[in-house]
């Protein structure tokens, strides 16, 4: 049951630069009363995470399978869905232990190396919500035996037994085809009913009694108290009676099926992603246009920035069509030119699916230092004659002067 670290607040309220998913899909009629559960639920295995930091390729596996059963129609029957737990293999080096599933489970590793290297993560270990979600639609999954999932960090590895270049072709066809983020309580609820029982996935703080759920099977909420890490999870259903959304974790038996209040989700829960299907992946296209956003000084040189669209760091640099949004370019290095920061006005249409957004920084100039006086050595040898003989000629000037003789 390894934690991930905290999320920071900034990161939790941060949901600038992705699809907002309302804007995309359009509202429908929901009964907003009851129980909504995915009907894909009864195809997920128990994962089990064990020792390792892997809880975001965990949920994915959920959320992506769930996709790969709902875009295909082909689910297993009861005697194809074996669980087998703890199948050791030796690999010479060390030996692998992992767990195998059946037709239409993705593969847990390999969605947690490819969130690593669509967010280029140099941490030890852990990846980021925001780079799953993009890995999936750029890079995509692979079946569960393609690429195992150990689970001891003792023994991993990558890509096993199918290989790197031959996964990378066979996640070709299995990619998402896009995603969008909810922003508020209500957005995430409407999302997982509306989701054909693919459910959503996100990063939340854990408090210090994460596995001690309350009578109600919730996790327990202590405003402002300490957070033991962050763990990734995969909601799938919504109690709309009792305002909760129902979760399905990666421990195997341990609080396995914990519930939320929206109480928790405002404190402690990051972006929350919903796949999204290529009709509304137009509709987001349209809707949206993506920043290519640089700096330059004024000499044409480029200049490292950080930046904020609309005060917030983005997730991505998305913004909504025909709307005025700032962008503010701050430089790493903000000594070596004359602005702190500047900000520009961007408005795009709909036609635009890209959009250039160029700062140019000026440079500051290095003050040459004063030249100093050409050394004139005569007059200084006047002033040295004059300090020690009351004299102003110098030996150089008496050459070739015949004395004056007294008789």
């Amino acid at each position: 049951m390894k934690l991930l670290p905290p999320i920071s607040p900034e990161e939790l309220k941060n949901r600038k630069g992705a699809w907002d998913y309302r804007t995309i899909r359009p509202q429908t009629l929901l009964v907003k009363t009851g129980r909504y559960e995915s009907p894909l639920l009864k195809y997920m295995p128990d994962l089990d995470q064990f020792d390792r930091g892997t809880c975001v390729g965990h949920a994915a596996c959920y959320w992506l399978s769930a996709n790969y059963y709902f875009c295909t129609g082909k689910v297993p029957d009861d005697k194809e869905m074996v669980l087998i737990r703890d199948v050791i293999q030796n690999l010479g080096s060390c030996s692998v232990r992992y767990d195998a599933f059946w037709q239409g489970i993705l593969s847990q590793q390999w969605f947690y190396q490819a969130a690593r290297k669509e967010g280029n993560c140099t941490y030890p270990e852990g990846a980021f919500s925001g780079d799953m979600a993009k890995a999936a639609v750029h890079i995509g999954g692979v079946p569960w035996d393609q690429c195992i999932t150990p689970k001891k960090p003792d023994c991993v590895p990558q890509s096993y037994p199918a290989g790197e270049d031959a996964c990378n072709k066979i996640a070709e066809g299995h990619r998402l085809t896009g995603f969008a983020t909810a922003l508020n309580w209500e957005t995430v609820k409407e999302m997982i009913a509306e989701s054909g029982g693919r459910g959503v996935i996100f990063a939340t703080n854990l408090y210090d009694d994460y596995t001690d759920l309350d009578e109600q099977g919730r996790f327990r909420y202590h405003p402002g108290g300490h957070v033991a890490g962050s763990h990734e999870l995969w909601a799938y259903g919504v109690d709309w009676d009792n305002d909760l959304i129902l979760i399905k974790n990666s421990w195997d038996k341990i609080a396995q099926y914990p519930k939320m209040t929206k109480e928790y989700y405002e404190d402690n829960v990051g972006p929350v992603y919903a796949c999204i299907d290529s009709e509304e992946v137009i509709i987001g296209q349209q809707k949206y246009t993506k920043l290519l956003i640089s700096a330059k000084d004024n000499k044409g040189v480029p200049v490292q920035i950080t930046f904020t669209i609309d005060g917030e760091t983005p997730i991505d640099t998305q913004i909504e069509s025909g709307i005025q949004h700032i962008v503010r370019a701050n430089p790493v290095y903000p000594l070596t030119y004359n602005e702190p920061s500047l900000s520009q006005y961007v408005t795009a249409t709909e036609q635009e699916l890209e959009k250039a957004v160029v700062f140019t920084f000026t440079r500051k100039e290095t003050p040459t230092p004063p030249t100093p006086p050409k050394w004139d050595w005569k007059t200084w040898m006047k002033d040295l004659f004059k300090k020690l003989f009351g004299k102003t000629t110098t030996p150089e000037e008496t050459k070739g002067v015949k004395p004056t003789i007294r008789e």
